[in-house]
């Protein structure tokens, strides 16, 4: 509600003049009773603060904004103020006791309001106080001056309403996509609502305007009027609405003939309008190549607008694919290739001769002559929509035959040995494979020779020729033999087993280890030449043989004297007994002792006699008490037992003699030739009735 509007306490309303200054919420009138001491009148809302005056040419009422429940019987004690002139009458409320009454607005009250009061208060003596806005209202009194007299006082409601006018301007023509913030006054100062009366049109928030489409429209702007002031007529705005007048640009207007409908489009302003085209008045676009007159529309409900131009399909350009048989083939003359091609466009491609031996027949189909090179054009020369292709020139090879001979007396060749039937112009590569080994004769291919074509010759196992005409190639080859050599135990031979060539001589050398000497030529050669000449006239075995050193003096290895540190000085080192065990170096050897240990010799390290299984006990005592007894248990003696640390590449016999002096030594029976398996030897000999015998060990080697 509009703050200059007043609200009773019976729920009705009155407007102040626009001389009040009324600010906040809506104002209630309201009736306060009582007896002396009581207010004449208060006008009161729902606030706290001054929201208006109302002025008349005497007195003053102040209205103030204060919460209703503020007033009471006792507030009139606070509203008199006798220190305030006589010209003066101030009503309040608690809130605001002091606020001073300004002269400037008692000039200008309204005219035709009458005073009322229910006790004779606007008697003689007493002048009343109008306040305007108010249909009747209250009379306030005062006394004479220096009475200080305080009387009570009531409001009271009066009775008729003020009539009003509206002013609505007038509105121009419109566009569909316009807006109009409506505006209108009343001269009571209340608002004015508006409606539509026909036509596209909307209002939203009360007074936004907006249209839905073209067509004529009426606005009415009405006051209903309030308790204070009657209906103001309604004022009605009548105007035309029309349609917006949008910008319109073609574009593609240049394309290329695709066999598709050429359309254009369009762009507007505003964006995204709706345009339709005619392409020389039809509705459809083009497809063929030429030039068409274009209009563009728009077709919007709220928008219009066109524009014209000229599209412009041009003929489109074309190429030739696929053209076989493929540029640089090479055929027979006896061959019928068929051509064939394909343009971009569709459009069929044609084919001519442009040079050497070639004819085509039936439009396709390619035959020859003679040998050479044949070129061949295809074309297409277009159509309404298509411009001519770019030619196209194949040129084929044309060739004859020839044969060619291979010819190889070993290995394997590929192509096999035989005639072939060729192409000339072929380039081919034959091949051999090398060495071909058959036993301990191996021949290897040095290359090949050709006639009736070029190269004529060559090295290597391979031969790449270009066929020209008849021609021969042979595969050449050598012959190899297996040279094998050995060497025997203690020694070497060079050169190592190899292939070498037929008719060649071959230096062979034997090298011996140290401590030992080469003696002999075994297999394919003999004698002891060393180096030894070979002539290789077929394969070869030859072996090298090889013997220890030996000394002169007990025939002693060199090799078995340098295990032991004996380097040099071989025979006299033979006779000498490095380890003093008794034993000449010599000797150890035979032995397989060590000739630097004077523990190390072969002796005799268990003899004595076996003792059989049937035993029994002797009980000994002596003769004179005490007596002792001791119990031994002997057993049966069975033979000799003999027993010596061996070697186990050494032989041992053992030899007896029953004669003295000794010198009938006789190998004794069963026990010779007595191998070693584990390093020690032990022999046990039956005894025999015979007469005493004397036993000797003996060893050598195998």
């Amino acid at each position: 509600m509009d703050p200059r509007t007043l609200e009773r306490a019976d729920g009705t309303t009155v407007r102040l003049p626009e001389r009040a200054v009324a600010q906040a919420d809506p104002l209630r009138l309201v009736q306060l009773t009582g007896g002396a001491g009581s207010a004449a009148g208060v006008l009161s809302a729902a606030g706290m603060r001054i929201v208006g005056y109302i002025p008349h040419n005497t007195y003053i009422v102040a209205i103030e904004y204060a919460p209703l429940d503020t007033f009471h019987n006792n507030v009139a004690t606070e509203s008199y103020r006798p220190e305030i002139t006589n010209t003066y009458a101030w009503i309040s409320t608690s809130y605001y006791p002091s606020n001073p009454i300004k002269e400037d607005l008692m000039a200008n009250a309204p005219e035709g309001m009458s005073a009322y009061s229910s006790r004779g208060a606007c008697a003689s003596g007493r002048e009343p106080v109008r306040a305007f806005g108010l249909q009747g209202g209250f009379c306030g009194w005062r006394d004479q001056p220096g009475h200080g007299n305080e009387h009570d006082g009531h409001v009271v409601h009066g009775g008729g309403k003020l009539d009003q006018t509206s002013t609505f301007p007038a509105i121009g023509e419109q566009a569909t996509t316009g807006k109009v913030g409506l505006a209108a006054t009343a001269s009571s100062g209340l608002p004015v609502t508006f409606t539509t009366n026909g036509g596209p049109a909307v209002i939203t928030g009360g007074t936004n305007l907006s249209f839905t489409a073209t067509g004529v429209v009426s606005i009415v702007a009405s006051q209903a009027g309030d308790s204070t002031y009657n209906p103001a007529p309604d004022a009605t705005n009548t105007f035309n609405v029309m349609k917006s007048t949008a910008s319109v640009y073609l574009e593609n207007l240049s394309q290329v003939f695709d066999g598709t409908a050429r359309s254009v489009t369009a762009t507007t302003m505003p964006a995204g309008l709706t345009v339709e085209f005619t392409y020389d008045g039809n509705a459809w676009a083009p497809t063929n190549a030429g030039s068409y007159a274009v209009t563009g529309t728009v077709n919007e409900a709220n928008w219009a607008g066109s524009a014209d131009g000229m599209l412009a399909v041009s003929k489109a350009s074309q190429s030739i694919a696929g053209f076989l048989p493929t540029n640089g083939s090479v055929f027979l003359v006896t061959d019928v290739p068929g051509l064939s091609a394909t343009a971009s466009s569709g459009l069929s491609v044609s084919f001519t001769t442009n040079s050497g031996p070639g004819v085509i027949t039936g439009i396709t189909n390619l035959s020859f002559t003679a040998g050479g090179e044949v070129a061949i054009v295809a074309a297409q020369v277009g159509d309404a929509n298509w411009n001519p292709a770019h030619e196209l020139t194949n040129v084929y090879t044309v060739l004859g035959f020839a044969e060619v001979t291979i010819a190889s007396a070993h290995g394997s060749t590929i192509p096999v040995t035989g005639v072939y039937t060729m192409l000339v112009g072929t380039v081919y590569t034959k091949q051999v494979q090398t060495p071909d080994t058959q036993g301990t004769t191996q021949y290897v291919s040095t290359g090949w020779a050709m006639t009736g074509n070029e190269p004529a010759a060559g090295v290597g196992t391979q031969v790449v020729m270009t066929v020209t005409n008849d021609a021969t190639l042979t595969w050449l080859w050598t012959t190899n033999y297996q040279l094998t050599t050995a060497a025997g135990a203690h020694g070497s031979i060079l050169p190592a087993t190899g292939w070498r060539a037929y008719g060649s001589n071959v230096e062979i050398t034997a090298t011996a280890d140290l401590y030992y000497h080469f003696t002999t030529w075994t297999d394919d050669a003999s004698g002891d030449a060393n180096p030894l000449i070979v002539t290789m006239s077929g394969p070869k075995w030859i072996t090298a043989n090889f013997l220890e050193n030996l000394t002169t003096n007990k025939s002693t290895p060199e090799w078995w004297l340098a295990r032991y540190g004996i380097t040099s000085n071989f025979e006299e080192a033979v006779t000498n007994d490095a380890d003093g065990d008794g034993v000449p170096t010599g000797d150890e050897y035979v032995m397989n002792t060590d000739p630097t240990n004077a523990l190390s010799f072969l002796y005799a390290a268990q003899f004595g006699v076996a003792y059989g299984t049937n035993c029994h006990d002797v009980v000994t005592t002596n003769s004179e008490p005490p007596y002792d007894v001791w119990t031994q248990i002997v057993c049966d003696v069975v033979g000799q037992l003999l027993g010596w640390p061996c070697a186990t590449d050494r032989v041992y016999d053992i030899e007896f003699d029953a004669t003295f002096p000794l010198g009938g030594w006789a190998p004794a029976p069963g026990l010779t030739n007595l191998g070693c398996a584990d390093g020690w030897l032990s022999l046990t000999n039956a005894l025999s009735a015979d007469a005493l015998k004397m036993y000797r060990l003996k060893v050598r080697l195998p």
